[in-house]
């Protein structure tokens, strides 16, 4: 798909001209997610991934959970407590509607377990 706009365009030349085989595109769901359906044939990368906020945590802008809550898998519990508004319904509603989708799908016979 060719680049809608003029700064979209430049975008791409500057990405083809590192010749860099991976993309990582941090700029949050679902931006990103789009981004990357728009514009991943045009970054002529082998690989584009969304990060969502990974360079925030390397930066520093965004804090870690306690080494505890990580190694327990906590984590989303932690950025929830610190950003209910924003985080509340995807924790909350979509993970739930997500797992509901998959265990339909898995009832049905459209995903099959390990063999």
């Amino acid at each position: 798909m060719a680049p809608r706009s003029v700064p979209a365009a430049i975008t791409m030349r500057k990405i083809r001209l590192t010749q860099a085989d991976a993309l990582l595109v941090g700029v949050g769901a679902p931006r990103q997610e789009r981004w990357i359906q728009a514009h991943a044939a045009a970054t002529g990368t082998t690989v584009v991934v969304g990060v969502g906020g990974l360079f925030d945590y390397y930066a520093g802008n965004i804090a870690r959970a306690p080494l505890w809550m990580r190694r327990s898998g906590l984590e989303w519990l932690f950025r929830l407590l610190q950003e209910p508004r924003r985080l509340a319904r995807r924790y909350l509603v979509g993970n739930w509607v997500f797992m509901m989708r998959v265990i339909g799908d898995r009832l049905r016979g459209n995903i099959r377990g390990k063999s």
